[in-house]
């Protein structure tokens, strides 16, 4: 439940925390009481739903950890495919690059645009990206989805 609060400058804080999502609680305000409920409930909802919204994406701290140390934690808690352990081993490098608290669906669009523009053929931008895909439910919801190559 956000909490709602007036200021004493009589606009609207909306403070919004959530364990497991949220690293910090977010803050926002709003001139009105009922735009501020509205607003707190749509970000709630989506919330409730596993969808980290953009803007609260944005503000949340660096963790430090890189898409590498999601890879190996999946490769290890659980029986891979050697197809896809021979994939994510490919991209091993570069998983190092990319750091999780700035993933969402941007990103992913854009790694799979890169990928075309490298001229990759489909079945390989196919492999990368489900291979990648198959870590959802296994770690911390991060609000992103990786679409299809």
């Amino acid at each position: 439940m956000a909490l709602i609060r007036q200021r004493k400058s009589g606009t609207w804080e909306i403070v919004i925390q959530r364990k497991g999502l949220l690293d910090k609680p977010y803050y926002a305000s709003a001139p009105y009481k009922v735009e501020a409920e509205i607003y707190a409930a749509g970000v709630e909802r989506l919330l409730d739903q596993g969808v980290l919204p953009t803007e609260l994406a944005a503000v949340q701290a660096e963790t430090g950890e890189v898409l590498r140390d999601w890879a190996r934690r999946y490769m290890t808690s659980i029986p891979v495919a050697l197809s896809d352990r021979d994939v994510l081993n490919s991209m091993w490098e570069l998983l190092g690059a990319w750091s999780v608290s700035r993933l969402n669906l941007d990103w992913a669009e854009g790694w799979i645009a890169q990928m075309k523009a490298l001229r990759l053929s489909p079945s390989t931008i196919r492999h990368k990206s489900g291979a990648v895909r198959q870590w959802d439910g296994l770690l911390p919801p991060i609000g992103i989805i990786v679409p299809e190559g």
